[in-house]
């Protein structure tokens, strides 16, 4: 029998939030040992035994701000397929240990330049399990605000060019086309490795203003500067999957790290690396320059995860998944 919890309890870091047709919302730090499940539709009980004191699901957090990343976990046990939804997007899940897993962006989509709005939102999950057939429930977690300073940026005439709304929709086309949902598991561990040290000119999700124009769009990297020619090594083993050059970014590089993460590497004035090589942390992939929309020699550093560009210097700090 199944036992009666409070659907309004609160979830803890590690906490799961499992709601499956007319069963209702369970709430609870962990789910270990035998409890009946429903199906949707069928409203048949199915009894399943998860590893002991395993979790059913959780999220690494359950607030996250701004330009930000968590990842959400699934047992293995429960689920042969899963897809997370959030603010709009779909994140896959796919397997990795004992968990399915997927990293989920709370940041602004590759195709745009608007950050999330802070607030609250769902992580809604569908799953498939050949024991349990197709379900799905929703996990709650918060976005808070961060504060994304204003940059004001003189062009030379010469690049004025580049912000034609044609041009900056190739660039993005081709980074949509590159910065993929996850399809493999991750190839890297631990914390990413900043690529090179020196000045940070431009934070993630800076607002901007082109010549005195009206404040637009938020910068999709950060910016380090560094004398051009300082080579650029890879922030964590990964596969190029775009070598080659773009307008605004210029000679640029991406890296796919698996579940769906990519780092990027733009205005070089070199690029070392070819389309679908295999890189340990710290291959050189290129050269620091000051190529595409740039107005002097710098490292534009990025990542993306599913789609979504998020702060990669976080990723120095915080180990995900």
């Amino acid at each position: 029998m199944l036992p009666s919890l409070d659907p309004r309890a609160t979830i803890s870091r590690r906490g799961f939030l499992f709601g499956l047709g007319s069963l209702g919302v369970i709430a609870g730090s962990a789910l270990a040992g035998r409890r009946a499940l429903t199906a949707r539709g069928g409203g048949t009980a199915v009894l399943v035994q998860p590893e002991q004191a395993a979790p059913f699901t959780f999220l690494s957090t359950d607030t996250i701000a701004q330009a930000g990343a968590f990842s959400l976990h699934l047992h293995s046990y429960y689920a042969d397929s899963a897809v997370a939804t959030f603010n709009g997007w779909q994140f896959p899940l796919v397997a990795d240990g004992a968990y399915l897993v997927a990293i989920i962006g709370a940041g602004q989509p590759v195709d745009s330049e608007i950050e999330i709005d802070p607030g609250s939102y769902n992580v809604h999950v569908d799953a498939s399990s050949s024991g349990l057939g197709s379900y799905s429930y929703d996990l709650p977690v918060t976005v808070t605000p961060t504060a994304f300073p204003v940059d004001q940026i003189v062009l030379p005439p010469g690049l004025n060019s580049l912000l034609d709304p044609g041009v900056v929709a190739q660039e993005l086309a081709a980074l949509r086309a590159t910065y993929l949902p996850a399809s493999t598991p991750p190839l890297w561990h631990g914390l990413l490795v900043q690529p090179i040290q020196g000045e940070i000119t431009t934070q993630f999700g800076q607002a901007r203003s082109y010549n005195g124009g009206p404040v637009s769009g938020h910068h999709s990297g950060v910016d380090i500067a560094a004398p051009a020619g300082t080579p650029v090594p890879v922030a964590a083993p990964g596969q190029v999957a775009f070598a080659g050059p773009l307008a605004e970014r210029g000679n640029f590089v991406a890296v796919a790290h698996g579940l769906g993460m990519y780092t990027g590497y733009a205005h070089l004035s070199a690029i070392r690396v070819s389309l679908g090589d295999a890189l340990s942390t710290g291959d050189n992939i290129g050269l620091v320059g000051t190529t595409g929309l740039s107005t002097g020699p710098h490292l534009h550093w990025e990542c993306a995860v599913g789609g979504i560009h998020v702060d990669a210097l976080r990723w120095t700090r915080e180990v995900l998944p």
